[in-house]
């Protein structure tokens, strides 16, 4: 049965719209939706998981990413077929013999190189976990915190957590926490926690954190991006006190874009989270803000009804 948490063909067409891309890879899940319906926040995909379990997976499974990407990787085995045969051409190939004492050599010939003995190292398949895993869509939102970090917000706040940093510190490790919730993937979660530095998931509890917070950065006192704060809290992660602090200057921008008080508003005591709380910056009359980025068929059948 299908769940308003499960993307949809039409999700993934509207979000690659909303974030102004051609492709994108399929989200495991929408963490939130607007009133609307539309995507607000999703969890972002990593193509070809099986392929971190599997090292058997083929190069065949490995390139069935995006025709975008799968395009590249052909013009490339192109290229280095027509380098390996320039060099053919220009000078006979090197082989390898074993001489009495067992050492290699190089010879020029036909005689072919002896199979060694020692078995053949199966390569696991390796595919980066991004720094960022959960993706704010919703174009009206965006554009708020854009407004918000224009009034200085990320300054004010970096000078509030550099005399007490407590409350991002906080902030990364209830995004961690989220985080390994939602994947649900032990093996994702340590190439995400460990920069892709480590792939055993059974040194889960022992790998120090090389990335902090949905932005991804390395240092754990620094605030990197409003965006990513805002959208692990929208998602779920209501522990996010920076990400709050973020929301509530985002409700407090006046009709020209300005935040007053700026300073007051960062260091206030912060209201209790509601659903009519996470739904303040919601559009009120249908979702103009989506429609105007979207080109979905979606779109087109809502626009066709209007004209008629």
């Amino acid at each position: 049965m299908t769940t308003q948490y499960e993307p949809t063909e039409e999700d993934v067409n509207i979000i690659a719209h909303q974030l102004k891309r051609r492709q994108i890879t399929k989200p495991v899940k929408i963490l939130r939706r607007c009133r609307w319906g539309y995507p607000m926040v999703s969890l972002a995909g990593c193509a070809h998981r099986k392929s971190y379990h599997d090292p058997n997976t083929t190069v065949e499974q490995q390139q069935k990413s995006s025709k975008f990407h799968k395009e590249a990787r052909e013009q490339k085995i192109q290229r280095q077929k027509q380098e390996e045969e320039e060099i053919k051409d220009e000078r006979p190939i090197k082989k390898q013999k074993l001489d009495q004492s067992g050492n290699y050599k190089g010879i020029k010939g036909d005689e072919e190189a002896p199979e060694s003995n020692k078995p053949k190292k199966k390569r696991q398949s390796f595919i980066p976990v991004p720094g960022t895993m959960v993706w704010l869509t919703c174009p009206k939102v965006r554009l708020a915190i854009d407004k918000v970090e224009e009034n200085g917000a990320l300054n004010v706040l970096r000078q509030i957590y550099d005399k007490e940093p407590k409350e991002l510190y906080d902030s990364h490790d209830a995004y961690a926490n989220f985080l390994r919730k939602e994947m649900n993937d032990d093996q994702l979660f340590v190439q995400w926690k460990s920069a892709n530095q480590v792939l055993d998931k059974s040194k889960i509890e022992e790998i120090p954190y090389q990335r902090y917070g949905n932005a991804g950065q390395r240092i754990q006192h620094s605030l990197k991006c409003l965006h990513a704060h805002v959208a692990d809290f929208l998602g779920g992660c209501y522990e996010d006190k920076t990400a709050q602090r973020g929301w509530e200057l985002a409700n407090h921008l006046n009709e020209e874009g300005k935040v007053e008080d700026i300073e007051d508003l960062c260091e206030q005591k912060l209201p209790p989270i509601t659903e009519a709380y996470l739904s303040t910056l919601d559009c009120s009359e249908g979702c103009a803000k989506c429609d105007a980025y979207s080109k979905s068929s979606l779109y087109s059948k809502k626009s066709k009804k209007k004209k008629k």
